[in-house]
């Protein structure tokens, strides 16, 4: 594996140095900024870079694990950055592991006591730390090709906070988790992923590890966390922290919350290019991201509420609060996106780049018992609908199989048929079926699974409430596919220098490829002539009609022949 820089740190101390620094908690620290601040700058000029070799990757096959997977505790720190009534509503459900010094432990200890925090439910990790960041210096997790999980131990951007950096180690030894430490540089808040090999970032995890490649980038996040689709996007700010949790989450394998500001928002235009961009690509099920929005007013400190900094943790959504109108539109919006979840809001001192999310981690269950399902997308009248559901028991415990099935009824029905899941012809792959419907009606249906540890998960995750809905075709069953007189296929999609539009037309004549920005305005002609019935294909090396770069954003391919049309959008990723 290659080299890579690493930075060697000199014993300093660090202070927040900023006009307006925020007192934690219980007014017992000056908390160091989620940014760098002037003084740590200076520090970090001063540090001796020397050169370290990454660990090797796990045993691959490897799977980078979702934040809204299965979790057993979350991870914070003390002198806090968050609320008691924040902390006591997680340990409702997990367990608190609170990073603290030992010389604050006491303190730490009776605090929680004063403010009602069950101590049964908090785990002490005596380590000393520099910032409340956990987000971004915490663990990430994944399985390996064993089975077993496995703690990724990235280097955090902040060069001046040594002891941060360290924080997953000291979780790995606590925990007796393997621990995997590389040297690419990255931070939480600014990675987020679905568990199937698809994740997203910022341009920030280019700028940063300038010394590689885009590609080997990629590679590595292949080679270290099975991600094979890796998504990096132009960040939507021109200043600020970059990450994209500050615009942008995950709130299942097929849906991204994206942030939504006023049209006159300095931010408007590079936000809007994100959301069609996610819109564009593909998820691990073969369809497109689904985008939804989540309105972002203005708040008091300066920008806008950052409410995509959020937290999923189990079935509940811990959205953070401004004090504004706009609060109650929040939670709405998560209500309606995630049925059946628990919507909570809590004050703190959030910034537009700086909220919950960035100050809690989740700790995922290393046993958790994983349920996947590719949703129907539809189904013929009169034929049986087979649901292929894969149940990854990582207990080793072993499935409860009187408790792993299939529910269905017709929409409106008074109760779920049950049905047993059977295996099928690939381990961990189970089968069940719904009975053939007559033409025009809506099914409804969930699966719910259970180990012998007494784990139960359930897809949708927050099943009966959540269920998957299914039209039965209201004519003849599904429709074949009606042959297309032109056909357009346009790849790769995101591309930096080339990509290359496949077309085809069914009769001699003329025929045009136009690339059109998201405003409807020409950018380059690629095809304008005569052109004989048959297989086509021209190059758009992401240049407008004057030869000049077109920035990062989307566009759209257009061909256009004997009076038909057919679009398709391209991402350009500079």
């Amino acid at each position: 594996m290659r080299a890579l820089r690493f930075i060697a740190y000199l014993t300093v101390a660090v202070f927040a140095a900023t006009a307006h620094a925020e007192k934690s908690t219980d007014g017992d620290e000056e908390l160091l900024p989620i940014y760098e601040t002037p003084a740590e700058k200076r520090i970090a000029q001063m540090l001796v870079p020397i050169v370290t070799v990454d660990d090797p990757p796990p045993v691959a096959p490897i799977r980078n694990i979702a934040e809204y997977e299965p979790c057993t505790g979350v991870l914070i720190r003390y002198p806090l950055g968050i609320g008691y009534g924040l902390i006591r509503e997680m340990a409702e459900d997990v367990i608190i592991h609170c990073v603290v010094s030992s010389a604050n432990k006491n303190t730490a200890i009776q605090n929680f006591q004063d403010n009602n925090i069950p101590l049964n439910k908090v785990q002490w990790v005596i380590e000393p730390s520099n910032s409340i960041w956990t987000r971004d210096y915490g663990p990430w997790f994944v399985f390996d090709g064993n089975g077993d999980q496995v703690i990724l131990d990235h280097f955090y951007n902040r060069t001046a906070r040594p002891d941060d950096n360290v924080i997953p180690i000291a979780l790995g030894e606590l925990w007796n988790i393997p621990v995997v430490t590389h040297a690419l540089w990255h931070a939480g808040g600014n990675y987020m992923t679905e568990g199937h090999g698809s994740s997203f970032s910022s341009d920030l995890v280019w700028n940063e590890n300038w010394e590689m490649t885009h590609q080997e980038i990629a590679d590595f996040f292949y080679d270290y966390y099975g991600v094979d689709t890796y998504n990096v996007l132009p960040d939507i700010q021109l200043d600020g922290i970059h990450h994209i949790d500050c615009w942008a989450k995950f709130l299942d394998e097929e849906t991204v919350l994206v942030k939504k500001v006023a049209s006159n928002h300095t931010d408007y235009n590079r936000i809007e290019n994100a959301a069609a961009t996610i819109a564009s690509l593909p998820n691990k099920y073969g369809r497109l991201f689904k985008v939804l929005r989540i309105t972002c007013p203005p708040i008091q400190s300066g920008n806008v509420a950052a409410f995509t900094n959020s937290l999923i943790l189990n079935k509940k959504v811990l959205v953070p609060a401004f004090g504004i109108a706009g609060d109650a539109t929040a939670i709405q919006t998560y209500q309606a996106a995630l049925p059946g979840y628990e919507v909570l809001s809590f004050t703190g001192g959030w910034l537009t780049d700086d909220a919950l999310h960035c100050r809690v981690m989740q700790i995922h269950d290393r046993y958790m018992l994983r349920v996947d399902h590719n949703p129907l997308q539809g189904s013929p009248a009169g034929v049986p609908m087979e649901v292929n559901v894969y149940l990854d028991d990582r207990s080793e415990a072993g499935l409860d199989m009187a408790q792993c099935k299939l529910y269905w009824r017709q929409v409106g029905a008074p109760s779920f048929t049950p049905v047993s899941l059977q295996l099928a012809g690939e381990p961990d792959w189970y089968r069940a079926q719904i009975a053939a419907q007559a033409p025009g009606a809506q099914i409804e249906y969930y699966i719910s699974a259970r180990d012998d540890t007494g784990r139960i998960q359930t897809r949708p995750r927050t099943a009966p409430v959540a269920t998957y809905k299914v039209n039965v075709d209201a004519q003849t069953g599904v429709k074949p596919p009606r042959p297309a007189a032109m056909t357009l296929v346009v790849g790769p999609s995101p591309f930096r220098f080339q990509t290359v539009a496949r077309f085809s037309v069914d009769r001699d004549g003329g025929a045009s490829v136009n690339v059109y920005d998201v405003r409807g305005r020409l950018v380059t002609t690629l095809v304008d002539r005569q052109l004989s019935a048959g297989d086509q294909q021209v190059s758009w090396n992401g240049r407008d009609a004057n030869g000049a770069e077109a920035p990062s954003g989307v566009y759209f391919v257009v061909l256009k022949s004997a009076g038909e049309k057919i679009t398709r959008r391209v991402v350009l990723l500079r």
